[in-house]
């Protein structure tokens, strides 16, 4: 077999390889032989409406010279057909040609800038309060690319909306197991929406077959889409959100944003702090905090305790508490 026989077939395994690897195969990648056959063209097909960051590599590569610097880096934009690569020259047709490809991509791209100034909607329902139990660069879980995420303490089954508008990017909600451990760091479902400047968030632990959304959809601020759960790496009933930015190097990595608060305000989440979603142009609700909550409210707060004794109740006179202090963590 003559080198270029060999080219077009290692060409067409890694045209195979590719393809069946790509997630729901939204890329596909391939090569054409040029007309004065000394080279292949590689090209790459991108049917999804996000676009995805590609590295490719070769471990080997003898005889064949790329017009591009390797790796190869680059960015393969939504909708697109036969978007040009770079090409591989024979440099000598009478010796063999030996390479080894391999190839790494995520959504997005990298060179998306985030609306520093969009305040995100606590992602939970109007009017309704949760604890934020873990914040940015929390010890247990939010470092590397969580490192600017919130977890909200929340039921299973509690519905959670979009944060800000958008279309769905993926979705995933076959799993039923959580747990701590590395087991369950890829069982978790989760909902990822992307933005119009390119920037992702991101909806995770929910329930099994608790998203009512599909891919392509289309969102906005306050709508439900899903119910929380406790799949995936998760010690209890939770809600992880972030919102998250492709990086060159391969990964989505989350960053700083601020939310809405009651007070049509923006506020950057703290940890330990209980918070009410606030949807723009939904009723008004009462707050009630225990942080707002102040002894003198205690003052002339009356309680008649009542006990049992032989299953009889013994009443007990009523009682002042003038300095009775009352903190309510939600």
């Amino acid at each position: 077999m003559n080198s270029k026989k060999i080219l077009f077939s290692l060409l067409f395994l890694l045209l195979f390889l590719l393809k069946i690897s790509a997630k729901e195969e939204y890329l596909k990648f391939y090569a054409e032989l040029n007309s004065d056959k000394k080279a292949y063209n590689f090209y790459a097909d991108n049917s999804h409406f996000v676009p995805y960051n590609v590295t490719i590599e070769f471990g080997t590569l003898e005889n064949l010279k790329a017009s591009v610097k390797i790796p190869y880096y680059c960015v393969i934009k939504p909708n697109s057909k036969k978007q040009f690569l770079f090409k591989l020259t024979i440099i000598n047709n009478k010796k063999p040609i030996r390479y080894s490809p391999s190839y790494r991509y995520s959504l997005g791209d990298p060179s998306a800038k985030h609306n520093d100034n969009y305040l995100y909607i606590i992602p939970f329902e109007h009017g309704t309060k949760h604890r934020l139990v873990q914040g940015f660069h929390g010890k247990q879980t939010h470092f590397g690319e969580n490192g600017y995420a919130v977890d909200f303490d929340m039921p299973v089954g509690t519905p959670v909306v979009a944060a800000r508008d958008g279309i769905v990017a993926e979705i995933k909600e076959d799993s039923n197991i959580g747990g701590t451990g590395q087991y369950y760091a890829d069982k978790g479902n989760y909902i990822r929406v992307y933005h119009n400047d390119g920037t992702f968030s991101n909806y995770v632990h929910l329930k099994q077959n608790g998203v009512i959304v599909n891919i392509g959809d289309k969102v906005k601020p306050g709508q439900i889409i899903g119910y929380s759960g406790n799949t995936g790496s998760s010690s209890g009933p939770h809600l992880h959100f972030d919102v998250r930015i492709a990086t060159t190097e391969g990964t989505i990595q989350s960053i700083p944003f601020k939310f809405l608060n009651y007070d049509n305000k923006g506020i950057n989440p703290e940890e330990g702090k209980t918070y009410y979603s606030f949807h723009p142009g939904k009723p008004k609700f009462n707050i009630f905090l225990g942080i707002n909550i102040k002894n003198q409210d205690y003052n002339n707060y009356k309680i008649r305790i009542v006990t049992k004794k032989n299953n009889y109740p013994s009443p007990i006179p009523s009682y002042n508490f003038p300095n009775f202090f009352f903190y309510d963590p939600l």
